[in-house]
C-alpha cells in the first residue's frame, strides 16, 4: 500500500507520515514491525498464485511477492545498495558463533558477576534469530537479549550479544547458548563454562626500599604474594612542583623499573595483591628522589588532626620543610616552606592531602565544619 500509494496525501496518520516529510510514507516505528513480519512470514505459494491471478485480471503485480529480497532495498537493511534483478541470493547461514564453540567465563567470586560479548554475524537471514540459555546451569547465566533482529545480525560488523554469568554458590557451573531462527536450517549451540571461588583472603606485601636509584631511574620492588593472585597492583604517585598525579600498574613480576625521575621531584609508592577483583591492605610506603631513598622508617613522621570550624593540627617531632597541601584534583592550595610541631592551619571545608619532603607518604585530612 505504502509502494504504490506513497505519493498520495494519507487522512489518518498513526502510521503514516506526510509524503513532503519521509518518502517512505510509514513512520520507522511501523516499517520496523513490517520488516518484522515479512522476514517472520516468507513469501508462500499461495501469494504466488494469488499475485499471478490478480496479474491476469488487473495486469499489475505485487513486486514484493515477484522479489521477496526487494523489501529489504526499500525498507530494509540493504537500504542505499545498488539493486538489479540478480541481486546476491542464498541461504541463510551464521558465520558466528560456530557450532559447539565454548565462551569461557573464567574465575569469579561468590556475589559478584562476570560479562562476556558473543559476536553473532549472519549472511541472508531472513527473520530474527532466537537466543536460549538452557541445561544444567542454566538459570546463573543470562542473555542480554532473547532475540536479534536479521538486520543487526546480518550488518557488516554483526551484533555483539552480552551474557552474564551471576553465581549463587561455589563451584564450576556450565550450560549452553541455543541460536535458532532467522531462517536457518537447524540451530547453532555454544557451551558457556564458568568457576565460582570464595572471596580472596590476602595478605599485606611489604614494600622495599627502592634499588638502582640514579638520577632519573630506579627499581620498584615488594615481597612475594603468599597466596595465588591475578597481579600486583603499584599504586605511584609523583609529586612535581605544585601538582601530584597518581598512577596504578597493573604487573605480574615483584620487581617494575621506572625513568621518568626528575631532578626536584618526589616518587612515593605502595603495592597490593590482586584476586578476582578483590585487591590486598596497601603496603607500607617508599619515597624516591634523586637525591636519596627513604623507607618504612619515614612512614609517620607527621599526623594530622581535624578539629571544627575548619582548624587543622599538624603533629610532628620536629620542624618539617616544604609543607604542600592538595585538594583531590592534585592542586596545591596552600605552599608552607616550613611547618612546627603543633602548628596550626584554617582550611575551607574538603579533603585534602598533606606532603612534606622527607615523607613516604601524604597524609589525609577531611575538613568539617
Amino acid at each position: 500500500m505504502a509502494t504504490c500509494y506513497q505519493d498520495y496525501t494519507w487522512k489518518y496518520t498513526y502510521m503514516f507520515v506526510d509524503k513532503s516529510e519521509n518518502y517512505l510514507s510509514l513512520k520507522p516505528w511501523a516499517y520496523n514491525m513490517l520488516l518484522e513480519w515479512a522476514r517472520q512470514d516468507p513469501v508462500s505459494q499461495k501469494e504466488l498464485d494469488r499475485n499471478d491471478a490478480v496479474y491476469r485480471i488487473q495486469g499489475n503485480r505485487n513486486p514484493y511477492v515477484d522479489d521477496p529480497m526487494l523489501v529489504e532495498y526499500v525498507w530494509g537493511n540493504r537500504q542505499g545498495q545498488k539493486y538489479s534483478a540478480d541481486h546476491p541470493t542464498g541461504d541463510a547461514e551464521l558465520i558466528s558463533p560456530v557450532q559447539d564453540s565454548e565462551l569461557d567465563f573464567g574465575e569469579v567470586a561468590i556475589g559478584n558477576s562476570q560479562h562476556v560479548d558473543l559476536y553473532v554475524k549472519g549472511i541472508n537471514l531472513v527473520c530474527s534469530l532466537s537466543v536460549t540459555i538452557y541445561t544444567d546451569d542454566h538459570a546463573i547465566f543470562k542473555a542480554q537479549v532473547k532475540s536479534i533482529s536479521a538486520s543487526n545480525a546480518n550488518k557488516d560488523d554483526g551484533y555483539m550479544l552480552r551474557i552474564t554469568y551471576t553465581p549463587t554458590a561455589v563451584g564450576n557451573h556450565s550450560a549452553r547458548l541455543l541460536i535458532s531462527d532467522g531462517g536457518l536450517t537447524g540451530s547453532v549451540g555454544v557451551s558457556l563454562k564458568a568457576a565460582c571461588l570464595n572471596v580472596p583472603s590476602l595478605s599485606q606485601l611489604t614494600a622495599f626500599a627502592a634499588s638502582e636509584v640514579t638520577e632519573t631511574s630506579y627499581r620498584a620492588s615488594w615481597s612475594e604474594a603468599a597466596e595465588t593472585i591475578d597481579y600486583y597492583v603499584l599504586t605511584r604517585t609523583v609529586y612535581s612542583g605544585n601538582t601530584a598525579t597518581t598512577t596504578e600498574f597493573q604487573i605480574d613480576e615483584t620487581a617494575c623499573d621506572f625513568d621518568d625521575l626528575r631532578p626536584g621531584d618526589t616518587h612515593t609508592y605502595t603495592v597490593q595483591s590482586s584476586r578476582l577483583g578483590y585487591r590486598s591492605v596497601a603496603s607500607n610506603a617508599i619515597t624516591v628522589t634523586s637525591a636519596s631513598v627513604t623507607g618504612i622508617e619515614a612512614d609517620k613522621r607527621l599526623v594530622v588532626a581535624s578539629y571544627p570550624d575548619g582548624v587543622v593540627r599538624i603533629i610532628c617531632s620536629e620542624k618539617l620543610a616544604n609543607c604542600r597541601i592538595y585538594d583531590l584534583q592534585g592542586r596545591i592550595v596552600e605552599h608552607l616552606p616550613v611547618v612546627e610541631p603543633n602548628q596550626l592551619l584554617t582550611l575551607p571545608l574538603g579533603v585534602y592531602m598533606i606532603t612534606v619532603d622527607g615523607m613516604s607518604h601524604p597524609a589525609k585530612v577531611v575538613v568539617r565544619k
